[in-house]
C-alpha cells in the first residue's frame, strides 16, 4: 500500500534509506533518515492528533503507520477493517486550516480511540465554513 510505496521511495533515494525490523508477530518501523533513526509510538489520542497536524510530512506518515501496525496486531474486527480501508486511501493534502483535513485527522483519532477501547480525548471543533 501507501507505506510500501513510501519505503520504496526512501530506498531509492541516495541520502535516505528505510528498513523494517521484524519483532515476534508484528512489525516495528525503523526509518533511517540522513543517519538518524526514528521509532514512532502513539501515547494518546492527543499525541496522534498532534503528529497528524504536524507540518513535517514524516511525522504524519510515521503516525499513521504506527496506527496501522497497531491495527495489524489487533483481533480482526469491523473497526480494524474500517481503519485499514481508511488508511489505504492515504494521507490527504496537508492543509491544517482546511475543514476536510481536520475531519480526516478526527477520523484517524476516532479509529485510534476505538482500537484502544474508547480512550477518548477532548476534540477541537473544526472551523465552520461560512456561506
Amino acid at each position: 500500500g501507501l507505506f510500501s510505496w513510501f519505503c520504496h521511495s526512501l530506498r531509492s533515494s541516495t541520502t535516505q534509506s528505510a528498513a523494517l525490523i521484524s519483532e515476534d508477530r508484528g512489525v516495528s518501523l525503523l526509518l533511517m533518515i540522513d543517519g538518524a533513526s526514528a521509532m514512532t509510538t502513539i501515547a494518546s489520542s492527543q499525541d496522534l492528533h498532534a503528529k497528524l497536524m504536524a507540518p513535517e510530512a514524516m511525522k504524519r506518515v510515521l503516525a499513521l503507520h504506527a496506527v496501522e501496525v497497531e491495527a495489524d496486531k489487533a483481533t480482526a474486527t469491523a473497526v480494524v477493517k474500517a481503519f485499514n480501508d481508511f488508511a489505504a486511501r492515504g494521507i490527504p493534502f496537508y492543509s491544517p486550516q482546511d475543514p476536510h483535513y481536520q475531519e480526516w485527522v478526527g477520523k484517524a483519532v476516532g479509529y485510534w480511540e476505538q482500537l484502544h477501547g474508547g480512550a477518548k480525548a477532548p476534540r477541537r471543533a473544526a472551523a465552520k465554513r461560512h456561506a
